[in-house]
């Protein structure tokens, strides 16, 4: 259940995430990937402006290569946020694609974080400023699977995450637009592919899996992006 969240000092210098209550749903995603309620939830952030057409289109592309029922972007069920989600794309839930995945977007052709938000003055420790929980950006993807999720090739949600994020940030950076993504785990906004192979490392087995298939889906989404 997507909530937003509140941010507070983890351990090793990373952020814990606690829940604020919010409007909850009515469709409780019911997909194969959704049976754990425990879900890795990984944000990109768009720091330009973009086609938003386009973007959705190229995330279509990214999680049909992962869809392990072999279907066609065109196959894929999207919806509006409604009120719950306000300006934002969705998949439909209970279709069995390996991310629950929303494009978050301003009003209008607006960015929809034209300034950077900080985390709460309340748990920032004496003499330190207030970190950056959520970056300043046109839109805003977000990746959401189970941590228990395991690909066709013995990948975990965080493999599955990070090539998600290579194959549509090789779009964004062919349109000359900066990038960050948030590292769940740790709490830590990092720049474009920066701390990767870390992140990669929280899945099953993802080091190895990491330097084997990486280098391959880079090069691949680099090729088609042009």
């Amino acid at each position: 259940m997507r909530t937003p969240k509140r941010t507070r000092r983890g351990r090793r210098g990373g952020r814990r995430h606690t829940p604020a209550p919010a409007p909850q749903p009515v469709d409780e995603p019911t997909t194969p990937e959704r049976t754990n309620p425990m879900t890795l939830s990984t944000d990109m952030y768009i720091q330009g402006e973009v086609d938003l057409a386009e973007l959705r289109d190229v995330v279509k592309a990214a999680l049909a290569k992962h869809d392990d029922q072999g279907r066609t972007p065109d196959q894929q069920v999207w919806e509006t946020g409604g009120e719950v989600w306000t300006h934002s794309d969705l998949t439909t839930p209970g279709q069995g694609l390996p991310a629950w995945t929303f494009i978050h977007y301003g009003e209008n052709g607006a960015w929809r974080n034209p300034e950077p938000e900080y985390e709460d003055p309340e748990y920032v420790d004496e003499g330190e400023e207030p970190r950056i929980v959520t970056p300043r950006h046109f839109a805003r993807i977000d990746f959401d699977t189970a941590y228990g999720y395991t690909g066709p090739n013995g990948e975990g949600c965080s493999e599955l995450h990070t090539a998600l994020m290579i194959q549509v940030g090789a779009w964004i950076d062919a349109q000359g637009v900066p990038w960050q993504w948030r590292n769940e785990y740790t709490g830590e906004i990092h720049n474009a592919y920066e701390g990767f192979e870390e992140f990669a490392g929280n899945g099953y087995e993802a080091t190895a899996w990491f330097k084997r298939v990486m280098p391959a889906i880079a090069a691949a989404a680099a090729e088609e992006a042009k």
